[in-house]
């Protein structure tokens, strides 16, 4: 059981290292090799540190919560892996407590822990990398506190006009509009319009409303208010935008939506729309249609290519055939490559 717990703890750290720790600690030599640190921890009583930990934490006892922390990097017997282990392991343990379920003091002091057991990167054996990254760990719990502590800030906005809402949602920092972005879930089909429709009016003015008008778009099943935040919000949203969709609309939807987004001047807009929007609608004739017609050129047609491969309609097959066959240029080419992307598929599966 712990070796498993091990395993996912030490593969989440990873995830959470990231480039830039990667580049802080390229000037460090490894300290531990992974297995050795692994065994140390394996065989160290770790679950009756964690116990009490969680236990000061639950009762609010941040007093006491401090000292037993500080005890465990100052105790000199306690091999580090097991000390990165437990203040690592009790880091992410508190994503199951509430919100501010200890004081910004034990926050500041993990988000101020430096690692002592770096293992060799995989991308750089002589660069020392945490095996467990605390300050990670801690700061992850931070954002996603603030998102909860937002979250419940926007539902007791409920009975507030669409623009007070508007106005806490862009003074909040990202993490804190994720949290209102949550909140949406739970306001009424007419809050959400209400919301929607005042964010769109000033869309182009805030780009930064792209998300928030999207999203109260997907979760009326407004068109109007999805296309919105596709042909004004700001690009750097648009992918986001395009998951929300294609997870929440139907597939004839997501074919108007890829029908009016080939016509937009961007054509990064357009690649994306194909790549989200495509596979979401490719049984919609609207669709097919329209990325035959993108075949040809030369910045989409590749990707059109592989959203039809996927399609195991016969039609569309007959269609890439005669298409492969007949034509010559851009076209005939991507048709071919959209027929051997499938046999190959096809063969993978085989």
């Amino acid at each position: 059981m712990k070796t498993r717990i091990l395993s996912t703890l030490a593969t989440m750290t990873w995830l959470l290292i990231g480039g830039p720790v990667f580049a802080q600690d390229s000037f460090r030599q490894p300290t531990w090799d992974r297995a050795m640190a692994t065994e140390v921890i394996k065989n160290a009583d770790t679950q009756t540190a964690l116990h009490r930990l969680f236990r000061l934490a639950r009762d609010g006892d941040n007093r006491s919560l401090q000292e037993a922390l500080s005890a465990i990097v100052e105790d000199k017997s306690l091999p580090a892996p097991v000390a990165d282990y437990l203040l690592f392991s009790f880091a992410i343990g508190l994503s199951d407590l509430d919100a501010d379920s200890v004081s910004p003091e034990i926050l500041r002091f993990l988000n101020s822990y430096q690692p002592r057991t770096l293992v060799p990167h995989d991308e750089n054996a002589a660069a020392g990398a945490p095996l467990f990254n605390v300050q990670a760990a801690a700061a992850g719990i931070q954002n996603a506190w603030e998102r909860q502590r937002a979250g419940n800030q926007a539902l007791l906005l409920n009975n507030e006009t669409p623009e007070t809402w508007i106005r806490r949602y862009l003074a909040a920092t990202p993490a804190g509009r994720r949290g209102f972005l949550d909140a949406l879930a739970d306001i009424s089909p007419e809050q959400l319009e209400a919301l929607g429709r005042a964010g769109a009016v000033r869309l182009q003015e805030r780009p930064e409303l792209t998300l928030l008008v999207a999203m109260t778009g997907v979760r009326s099943e407004d068109l109007y208010l999805v296309w919105q935040s596709i042909e004004y919000g700001q690009a750097s949203d648009l992918p986001a935008v395009l998951r929300a969709v294609t997870g929440q609309l139907d597939s004839t939807e997501c074919a108007e939506l890829l029908h009016r987004s080939l016509g937009l001047d961007s054509t990064t807009a357009k690649a994306l729309a194909i790549a989200q929007l495509g596979p979401a609608s490719l049984n919609e004739t609207r669709s097919q249609d329209a990325l035959f017609n993108t075949l040809g050129s030369r910045e989409l047609g590749a990707g059109a290519a592989l959203v039809l491969s996927a399609s195991s309609d016969p039609q569309v097959q007959h269609r890439l055939n005669e298409i492969a066959h007949k034509q010559d240029g851009l076209a005939g080419q991507r048709a071919s490559l959209a027929i051997n992307l499938r046999q190959v598929d096809e063969g993978a599966v085989q």
